[in-house]
């Protein structure tokens, strides 16, 4: 029927995701832009898996029981993972541009998709990927940094950098533009952790990097120049310094 089809459909897509409570506003929003059904069909999906005990589901949140997850996804085919994961990067990617990671109240509201994040990010990592504009797994991997950078959890902040900037030099290459602001970031993120020295190394590399692609002039230099500045400031060679 109808409906054990949606229910099926739904079943996979919670399969791919972590295995932890799904806000409901992302499941609404990848019925809405991956099936042709209407929200009626999702809630009786819903009410069909929650009435076979696969899932827990409340007006805001959803939970698929782990082992339920763990056998639905273990029999997934490769094409099926592939097709919900590239779902999961359009609507994570959609729902995160809504909230400022830099205001707590932005970051609250991403609490519950950060595990969803990272575990689409997790599993697309290493697969080849077009170098195009929109929905990326670079993308989730700078909110999920600005996520815990402006949290100050800076340990977490700068795995997500380190692996935002690998993603870049595998999609658009070690001399790009995309790979010289995220070495900036992880600058950033171990200056916040008082490792000033390491910081140092990545700002003049981001420095050095866009000296190659820029003029002189442009505003990329003079913030890299003043990055530069600001972390020879934190140690304390402030006469070096202000030859930037």
């Amino acid at each position: 029927s109808k409906k054990s089809s949606a229910s099926i459909i739904l079943a996979n897509f919670l399969s791919i995701l972590a295995s932890a409570p799904i806000p409901r506003i992302a499941i609404e929003k990848w019925f809405q832009t991956s099936t042709s059904s209407s929200e009626l069909e999702l809630n009786l999906a819903l009410r069909c898996l929650q009435d076979y005990s696969l899932i827990n589901s409340s007006a805001t949140l959803c939970h698929i029981h782990t082992q339920v997850q763990q056998a639905i996804r273990n029999h997934l085919p490769e094409e099926d993972l592939e097709k919900h994961l590239k779902e999961a990067l359009i609507v994570f990617s959609s729902l995160v541009e809504e909230f400022d990671t830099e205001i707590l109240e932005g970051r609250e509201a991403l609490t519950f998709l950060i595990p969803h994040m990272d575990a689409t990010c997790s599993a697309l990592e290493g697969k080849s990927l077009p170098n195009e504009e929109g929905p990326s797994i670079r993308f989730l991997l700078n909110r999920l940094w600005g996520f815990y950078q402006h949290g100050g959890k800076y340990k977490e902040a700068l795995a997500y950098a380190k692996r935002s900037k690998q993603v870049a030099e595998g999609q658009y290459g070690a001399g790009s533009v995309q790979v010289a602001v995220r070495l900036n970031a992880v600058g950033s993120t171990l200056g916040d952790l008082g490792r000033h020295e390491e910081a140092l190394r990545y700002k003049q590399e981001a420095l050095e990097l866009r000296r190659e692609l820029f003029s002189a002039k442009h505003p990329d230099i003079a913030t890299s120049l003043n990055n530069v500045g600001s972390t020879l400031g934190d140690l304390g060679k402030h006469e070096e310094a202000l030859g930037y």
